[in-house]
């Protein structure tokens, strides 16, 4: 027998089928062992879209809002000056923003060919619950680079120029961030895994910035 179903396919890569005839919202939601290897759990009851349509959609939209977020999302003046674009996309989570090069950007979607761009993503998987990660085009927005700096930036050394760096900060006052002071090396997935634990647990502290 053919079973009708509606599959979603997120912007995470993750793929499901949410809806099939006769068969609860409950199993479909977990039928895919991948669909919560990022996501928690969706708590669904035991119900048939036929029998409850509205409950269907709300269930659907419910689902497709929490993997709308992807594990490295680009980040924008647009976006980050756009309340509604920015909720969307991080909620309310700390956001870990990487300044990256152009020829490092480029390569956002192909992470085998540069180790930071697979340390970036192995690092943001594990801490996606936490904090929302993202990247921003050097070559692409220098000036407002600049102001992802701490006060007074000239007096701080090399590393304020150097890239990729990384910084994490707080919507409710992005006017601080931490950063993470990297001279004269590599970045490495070590560095960004002690720094994020370090800001996570409050050992590393947030400084005034020039403006996000």
């Amino acid at each position: 027998k053919q079973w009708y179903q509606r599959r979603v396919r997120g912007k995470d890569g993750v793929e499901s089928a949410i809806y099939r005839d006769g068969v609860s919202l409950h199993r479909s939601f977990t039928s895919s062992p991948a669909l919560h290897a990022l996501h928690g759990a969706h708590d669904e009851a035991e119900s048939e879209c036929h029998v409850t349509p509205s409950e269907c959609v709300a269930r659907i939209r419910n689902f497709i809002a929490g993997h709308s977020r992807t594990v490295v999302t680009e980040l924008t003046p647009v976006i980050f000056h756009s309340p509604v674009s920015y909720r969307a996309l991080f909620g309310n989570l700390p956001v870990l923003v990487a300044m990256v090069p152009h020829a490092t950007a480029l390569n956002m979607r192909e992470r085998s060919k540069d180790p930071f761009v697979a340390a970036l993503y192995r690092t943001a998987t594990d801490h996606y619950s936490k904090l929302a990660t993202s990247y921003v085009d050097v070559g692409l927005y220098p000036m407002w680079i600049s102001g992802m700096s701490p006060m007074r930036r000239w007096t701080w050394g090399d590393w304020v120029y150097q890239f990729p760096r990384i910084l994490l900060f707080r919507l409710e006052n992005h006017g601080q961030a931490a950063f993470l002071k990297v001279t004269g090396e590599a970045l490495t997935e070590s560095a960004m895994r002690e720094f994020i634990s370090g800001v996570l647990t409050g050992d590393i502290e947030m400084e005034l910035c020039e403006g996000i």
